[in-house]
């Protein structure tokens, strides 16, 4: 069975964790990796303030990571971001 959850447009993972929580327990996610990654979506991606290398190599870790536990906690079949 197929679910649909209606999500608001945000930049805020922290809110999209709680989401995804609601309909799979079993996922979690370092709060604080969501929270410097929710940062960097808006801060680094407009002009003002750029990322370091280090910044930049911790974001691809946590994204990396994130990734990984999404397609282990959702399935290939409905992962949309091969």
């Amino acid at each position: 069975m197929n679910v649909i959850v209606k999500v608001e447009h945000t930049h805020n993972l922290v809110s999209l964790q709680n989401t995804l929580l609601s309909l799979n327990p079993a996922f979690i996610f370092e709060i604080n990796h969501l929270k410097f990654l929710s940062r960097a979506a808006v801060d680094f991606r407009y002009p003002g303030e750029n990322a370091d290398q280090e910044e930049a190599d911790e974001a691809l870790m946590y994204c990396m990571s994130l990734r990984e536990k999404l397609k282990a906690s959702l399935g290939n079949e409905y992962f949309i971001f091969k």
